[in-house]
Formats: C-alpha cells, structure tokens, sequence
C-alpha cells in the first residue's frame, strides 16, 4: 500500500514536467515545419484571421523568425522560463540563423540569431515591442507580434529602441514630489479606464 502512495506521489509530481516536455518536443516539430507554433491548450490566443495574418509575414521576415506560444509554469521542463524555452528549441531545430520569439504574461521574449550582432535589430525590436508609448499590458497576443514585427522591418530600430530605453531611464530617475495627496503612479498611465503596468526592460536575450 505504502509503495503505491509513493508511485502515485512521484506520478503526480513528474506528471507537470513530462507533459511540459512533450509540449516543447512538439513545439520543436512543429517549428521545423512552419514559422508559428500554438500549443492547442493556447488555440484561443490566436484567432484564425490573426494565424494566418502572422504566418504570412513570418514567411517573409529577414532574419527568419520562428514563434513559439506555449504554456509554462515553474517546474516543468524549462522551470517555466520563457529564455530558456528559446534556447532549448534552438537546440532541437538547429536554426542558429534564427530568431526565436515567445510572448508569457504579455511580454514578449526574443532570442536572437547567433552569433548576435553588437547592435542587433532583433533584440531592438523586442525593446521597442516592450516600451513602445501605445502599448498596451493586456493587449492581444498578435498585437504584440505585429508590433515586433514592425519594428524589425524599421531600418532605424536600433536607433528607436535606445531612444526608448533613454526615455525609461530618465523617467526612473526623475525625482518625484509628494504634495501629500496620494495620486495614481505617474509611470502607469491610464488608457482606456484601465491603468497599465509600468513597461519593464525587454527581454530579449535576456538584456536591452
């Protein structure tokens, strides 16, 4: 009895990381065979206008791109780190001349092509997708997407992106003056009703 309480224990234990791996071992085929991966559990996330809108201008990006949406959560195979997932389906296609994209809680991660360039248009676009002024915490996955992919086709994204981390860094380190009235945080801007979380760095390849 006590060894089927312990079978049934590790089972319910290894269960989250085994079938996490079989989620990233299939994003990895599917990967080999088209630009967007959707694990089926996140099939909402993507309508099939917004599906086949990104596929098409996945098939044309320069670097090629390669999105993988999957669920993680802390424990599973990549301990739920959205890097990680990025570096272990690198491993699995092969494609060095890649850039891996995912986007977990609304940020969007990027891992660039290797050997990654000083001044690299792929980690610029993901900062620029991060810290652009009308972006929205909640806003759609494809919206995030888009905007990356704008950025990416941006011949001055280098540029932007370190205008916008410029910004960010000025706006941190501005004193701020209490005038004894408790007011909403300057650096969450309201939009539509709805107060935004302050844009964090973006994190692609793990800095910006």
């Amino acid at each position: 009895m006590r060894r089927l309480l312990l079978a049934a224990v590790l089972l319910l234990v290894l269960w989250p990381a085994s079938a996490a791996a079989q989620e990233v071992g299939a994003a990895a085929t599917g990967l080999a065979q088209g630009p967007l991966h959707v694990d089926p559990s996140l099939r909402s996330a993507l309508t099939e206008q917004e599906r086949t809108d990104l596929v098409a201008r996945l098939r044309n990006t320069t670097p090629p791109v390669l999105v993988a949406l999957v669920p993680l959560v802390a424990g599973d195979s990549v301990d739920g780190k959205p890097r990680q997932l990025l570096t272990v389906l690198r491993r699995r296609t092969g494609r060095d001349d890649a850039a891996f994209v995912t986007v977990q809680d609304g940020i969007l991660y990027a891992e660039t092509p290797t050997p990654t360039a000083e001044e690299d248009p792929v980690r610029a676009a993901a900062t620029v997708a991060i810290l652009a002024e009308d972006r929205d915490y909640d806003e759609r996955i494809a919206t995030t997407l888009n905007r990356f992919l704008d950025a990416l086709e941006d011949p001055d994204v280098v540029a932007h992106a370190e205008e916008l981390r410029e910004r960010q860094d000025a706006e941190r380190s501005t004193p701020r003056r209490s005038s004894g009235v408790r007011r909403a945080d300057a650096s969450r801007p309201r939009v539509r009703g709805r107060a935004r979380r302050p844009p964090p760095r973006a994190a692609a390849d793990g800095r910006a």
